[in-house]
């Protein structure tokens, strides 16, 4: 917010916020320690983060599950990681399943929110509670949510961005991006009132190094110039 130049390096630690809701913190430690040996210096953790795939692996979190211990320990845990020199990119929607009221069809992954009035309201009184809890804390940013066509949103999602609207009317000083579209020719999310734009790059293994290189270079969300660009995975 003061205006100076961040070289800012990025690790998506989803589940890490658990870890530190179940008192794991040692392995919290020695994964910021092994960030910043390799000059990691911010981390972006998933909140609300639900479904089999999380719950199976331990990492799952949520705010209906967790309660007061989810909310009493936001500024703790950004707070730890500063101490780190690590900057907190907070994605408040990790997944919507706890707004929703059920699992999502994660073979076709339709649009269960756009629809959905009760669900959209529970949102704006989440995001209302979590910003309010941590937006004067100097290190953090703000994404509205984790792929948000992936987990539940549906494509160009007027949801998300009445969501990251109101991110910036409750923490105007602070840095935010609505989520990443995960379409290779979509720039929706490249607009205003956000800060910057991310866009997970498609990862092609079986191609080439150069090759790869090529196309994350002529990527319509790196190319263009609209807004700074991140990738927060690829």
């Amino acid at each position: 917010p003061d205006g100076a130049v961040v070289d800012y390096r990025e690790a998506t630690a989803m589940g890490i916020y658990r870890l530190w809701l179940d008192g794991d913190f040692a392995k919290v430690d020695a994964l910021l320690a092994y960030f910043r040996s390799r000059k990691v210096n911010a981390i972006r953790p998933l909140f609300n983060l639900g479904g089999p795939y999380w719950e199976e692996m331990g990492r799952s979190n949520s705010h209906v599950d967790q309660g007061d211990h989810f909310w009493d320990q936001l500024v703790p845990f950004v707070n730890h990681a500063s101490s780190y020199g690590i900057y907190t990119r907070l994605c408040l929607f990790g997944g919507v399943e706890q707004f929703v009221g059920h699992e999502l069809d994660w073979v076709n992954r339709p649009d269960v929110v756009s629809d959905n009035p009760d669900a959209i309201a529970k949102m704006h009184a989440y995001v209302e509670q979590f910003v309010g809890t941590t937006r004067d804390l100097p290190s953090v940013l703000y994404e509205v949510a984790n792929e948000p066509a992936q987990i539940g949103f549906g494509d160009d999602s007027a949801v998300v961005m009445a969501l990251g609207e109101r991110v910036k009317d409750l923490a105007p000083d602070r840095l935010m991006n609505f989520g990443a579209e995960t379409d290779e020719d979509s720039l929706y999310y490249a607009q205003g009132p956000a800060d910057f734009l991310d866009e997970h790059l498609r990862r092609v293994e079986s191609w080439d190094y150069q090759a790869s290189v090529k196309r994350l270079i002529e990527h319509p969300a790196v190319d263009q110039h609209t807004m700074p660009f991140v990738s927060g995975e690829w």
